[in-house]
């Protein structure tokens, strides 16, 4: 019977490493990635993917490429507007993932938005939609959170603490953050 147990334990073990290593992550590194430069964020989105990078103890790693490099990134930053590219109108931020046959990633898209659509009462009592500028420990959460898409992380955090969170807190007091369930499953997905 213990030994059956022993068995058991180690077929789950086997199955559960088979299917982190399964899901579409890169077979590259580093990770080249592209941000376009001078923009009032540029500074911001290198940190969260150095954040990511130092959490992760180098997991996965990036190298940053410039402009005559960025048909070679792997990943590309996209700072826009609003997001017209993602599917939800007022999304912040979204990204567009690319895999090849073997489950590998090709290419990913990130786009960050400077503003969002928000629900407000006009003056006739009516709802209307407005375009409202979105602060930047928001945006810095968002960059995280998409970023964690373009790694390896494809669902949702159940915790509401987790930057892998399905939505951006703006909880000065409880911000979302990189959890250790994060970093767990990205060395899961890495290893």
């Amino acid at each position: 019977m213990k030994k059956i147990c022993i068995l058991f334990i180690m077929l789950l073990l086997t199955i559960s490493t088979a299917f982190a290593l399964s899901k579409p992550r890169w077979d590259v590194r580093p990770v080249k990635v592209y941000i376009p430069p001078n923009h009032y964020y540029t500074h911001l989105m290198k940190n969260a993917f150095l954040q990511w990078q130092d959490k992760t103890k180098s997991a996965v790693w990036f190298v940053f490429v410039n402009e005559n490099k960025q048909k070679d990134a792997h990943i590309t930053v996209h700072f826009v507007e609003k997001n017209v590219n993602c599917e939800k109108e007022n999304a912040i931020g979204c990204t567009h993932i690319q895999t090849n046959d073997e489950d590998f990633y090709v290419h990913n898209d990130i786009y960050i938005a400077s503003k969002t659509t928000r629900n407000k009462i006009g003056k006739n009592g009516k709802p209307e939609k407005i375009e409202v500028p979105i602060s930047s420990e928001q945006v810095y959460r968002v960059m995280l959170h998409e970023i964690g898409h373009a790694i390896g992380i494809h669902g949702h955090s159940l915790n509401p603490n987790s930057i892998m969170y399905a939505y951006s807190n703006n909880n000065d007091n409880n911000p979302q953050t990189i959890t250790e369930e994060d970093i767990q499953f990205m060395h899961n997905v890495y290893r």
